[in-house]
């Protein structure tokens, strides 16, 4: 961990998810990757990257929604507290151009 600021508060924290965890994720994501959909606004070339959203259940013996309470104090965990954990897989030569991000509506209030 690296203090980077005391006022505001700020540390940088390396190495938190290894190469087994990463290796179960990429397992998990495999079967359901699917190809990033287009975006809806004008002069937005297309997206070649692939994703996969994955909920904690979906990445057996990898805690990582666990792990993330525990560094930021945040609830991460359940239906109420966030969107799943996005993997994103990106080919050769690909990219994702310029886009909006958004908010599912079940996440708006």
């Amino acid at each position: 961990m690296e203090w980077l600021s005391f006022d505001p508060f700020l540390v940088q924290i390396y190495d938190i998810v290894g190469p087994t965890w990463t290796a179960d994720m990429r397992r998990a994501a495999l079967p359901t990757l699917q190809r990033a959909p287009p975006a809806n606004h004008p002069g937005v070339t297309p997206r070649t990257a692939t994703y996969a959203w994955l909920e904690d259940g979906h990445i057996p013996n990898t805690p990582i929604a666990r792990l993330i309470e525990l560094i930021t104090n945040l609830k991460v965990r359940g239906l109420d507290a966030s969107e799943a954990l996005q993997i994103a897989s990106y080919s050769y030569g690909g990219h994702v151009a310029t886009h909006y991000d958004s908010v599912s509506e079940s996440f708006k209030n």
